[in-house]
Formats: C-alpha cells, sequence, structure tokens
C-alpha cells in the first residue's frame, strides 16, 4: 500500500463527502428522523445501535448548545455520534456536553476555539470515559495560550486537528493524554516547535502524522521510550536539516517513515541501522542527500537483506550530489557508485 499518498492530499470537500457517506451508507445504519426542532440543520441515523446526528450550518454557541440538548436523550437513546460541519460555532462552553455519552465528535469547516469566554479550559466534560475519536478539521483552530491541556480522555483512541492554524504544541497540551490513544494526525498545521515530551505518555501510540507543517526540529524525547507499538512516523513537507542520532532508538515495531520534502542531506548509520532491518516502506524523496562514503551502509544493508531475507521494501528517494550521481534512486545504488576517501 502506498502509505505516501494516503494523506496527503485529502481535500475539505471529500471529507464531508467521507463523513456522509460512512453514516448513511454503511449496512448496518438506518435513518432516523431528527428532532423536530433540529430537522433544518440535521439529519440522523442509527449505526447499530448507535445514533448518529450529522449537523450543519449551525451558528453561534447558543444554537450549538441546544443542538446538544436535543442529543441528550433522543429515541430513549444516547446521541454516540455528532459531525458538525460548515458551521461557525466560535467558543465551547464546557457544560455544553455534560450529560452526553459521546464516542465520536467531528468538526469540519467549523471556525471554533476551545477557550472559552469564561477562561475555562475543559471543554469535554462528561466525555472522559466515553470519547473514542476527536476529529478537528479545517477549524482555524489556534491554542490560544500555551496552558491549554487537553482533558483526561482515557477512552480516546485517535484525535486529528488537521488543516488548522496550530503553530506549536507545547508540551502541557497533552499532558493529561490517554494512555490508549493510537493515531495521532497533526497534518497540514504551521507547527513550528513541539513541546520537548509532548507525545512521551502515548505508549500506545501506533501512528504518528505531522506532514506539512513547518517543523525544524524532531527530537527522541517527543515520544514514548520505549515505543513498542509504534509503526508509523509520518513528517513529510516539514523543514528538517538533520535527525537525531538516537530518534529511531526502542521502536521494535517501525514499519514506516515517511520523511520526504525535507532538508535532510545525510543517510548516516548510527541514525538509521538499527531500524533499517524491520521497515518496509522509507519515503525520502525530495531531499538533497549526499550520497558519499556515508550511504556505504545503506547499499550494504540492502544488498545483504535482498540475497538473504528476499524484503520487500519501498524505499523512494535520490542523491543530489556528487553530479555524477545525481538523480540516481538510492534503492539503485552500488558499492562502486560510492567513493571514500582514505
Amino acid at each position: 500500500m502506498n502509505f505516501y499518498l494516503k494523506y496527503s492530499s485529502y481535500s475539505v470537500l471529500m471529507s464531508c463527502m467521507f463523513t456522509l457517506l460512512f453514516i448513511f451508507w454503511t449496512s448496518d445504519a438506518y435513518v432516523a428522523n431528527c428532532p423536530f426542532e433540529a430537522r433544518d440543520k440535521c439529519d440522523c441515523s442509527f449505526i447499530d445501535q448507535d445514533l448518529a446526528m450529522v449537523c450543519r450550518s449551525v451558528s453561534g454557541t447558543e444554537e450549538f448548545r441546544k443542538l446538544l440538548g436535543k442529543a441528550r436523550n433522543f429515541y430513549g437513546v444516547q446521541t454516540h455520534y455528532i459531525y458538525i460541519y460548515d458551521s461557525n460555532i466560535g467558543y465551547f462552553q464546557p457544560e455544553n456536553f455534560r450529560g452526553l455519552w459521546l464516542k465520536k465528535l467531528s468538526f469540519s469547516n467549523t471556525h471554533l476555539t476551545f477557550y472559552t469566554q469564561t477562561g475555562a479550559n475543559i471543554p469535554f466534560v462528561s466525555g472522559e470515559d466515553s470519547l473514542e475519536e476527536i476529529r478537528l478539521y479545517n477549524c482555524s483552530l489556534t491554542l490560544p495560550e500555551p496552558r491549554w491541556v487537553l482533558p483526561s480522555l482515557t477512552s480516546l483512541v485517535k484525535f486529528t486537528a488537521a488543516f488548522n492554524v496550530l503553530v506549536e504544541i507545547p508540551e502541557i497540551f497533552f499532558r493529561n493524554a490517554s494512555v490508549n490513544l493510537k493515531e495521532l494526525y497533526l497534518y497540514n498545521n504551521h507547527i513550528l516547535s513541539l513541546g520537548h515530551a509532548v507525545f512521551a505518555k502515548m505508549s500506545r501510540l501506533q501512528r504518528l502524522i505531522l506532514n506539512n507543517n513547518n517543523l525544524v526540529l524532531f527530537e527522541r524525547s517527543c515520544l514514548p521510550r520505549p515505543a513498542a507499538e509504534l509503526e508509523e512516523i509520518h513528517l513529510k513537507g516539514n523543514k528538517l536539516r538533520f535527525l537525531p542520532n538516537d530518534i529511531f532508538t526502542e521502536m521494535p515495531n517501525l514499519k514506516l517513515i515517511n520523511m520526504a520534502d525535507n532538508h535532510l542531506v545525510r543517510l548516516t548509520e548510527t541514525t538509521w541501522q538499527p531500524i533499517w532491518s524491520t521497515l518496509l516502506d522509507v519515503y525520502l524523496q525530495g531531499n538533497p542527500f549526499i550520497c558519499d562514503c556515508d550511504v556505504r551502509w545503506l547499499v550494504q544493508e540492502e544488498y545483504a537483506m535482498a540475497k538473504v531475507f528476499k524484503v520487500d521494501r519501498y524505499l523512494y528517494g535520490k542523491c543530489f550530489t556528487p553530479s555524477y550521481l545525481k538523480d540516481k534512486r538510492l534503492e539503485d545504488l552500488k558499492l562502486t557508485d560510492i567513493e571514500c576517501k582514505q
């Protein structure tokens, strides 16, 4: 599977269409009438025994509060999925979620901020034990100040904040992160920096997506140690110039690395060799690599693994210098191509 393409070009329109199709065309879903007061802006359906509400053109905090009020006891059951799109909610009010037992909360093309007018910073009151997924897609989302903390959501397994205007993720933001969190999507923001140990408590993290930001540094301290379940790291389209020597240590199940379209020039053995034998997909295209004696180890590893283990690996990337190797694919390098000065 080409994971490089998977996260590179989602559009906002396709996102909304996917949400609607998921709800109304799955084999286990059937349409239900929404509460009378919400029918002009919402569609409802049951997925198995879970009620889903899809609402559009919600205007302001008060209208959002009223819609959530209708979701508390509808058809004698709780609403478990709420999807909001093409709306302008503005400020969250923490009490809006009180009494709800949500499993998934999704906002697309919706202007909102977590930070309330009253200064409260816990927007998902009563969702601590139920929320499994939060999705914030193209919501003009910022962190108004570094004190903002995502509340303790013990059931959360997937968190998305993509196509927003985040410029940093301070360490305190995920201070209460669920140890059950497995997928974290923070792509297509403007992130310049990450807190020193910002993801370190996510011991079950499997997939980290930070594509298309402005990161110049990514440190090992950001991730759990060990990162025993981590399988994918996506850092495509950032501004990384080098990788720390220990960046991939204690990651026994790492299968995919996407660092295409950065400014990396070196593929050092100290950095890459510890996890090279486990990787199945390595995306390095768009980096100006220097193919000198520093990549000799890579050629030797690829030859040995292809001969002994028959590893079916996708390795994408090209040399930039020296001139006689310019645009030569990394996977096509031979030992005779590499010059090592004595």
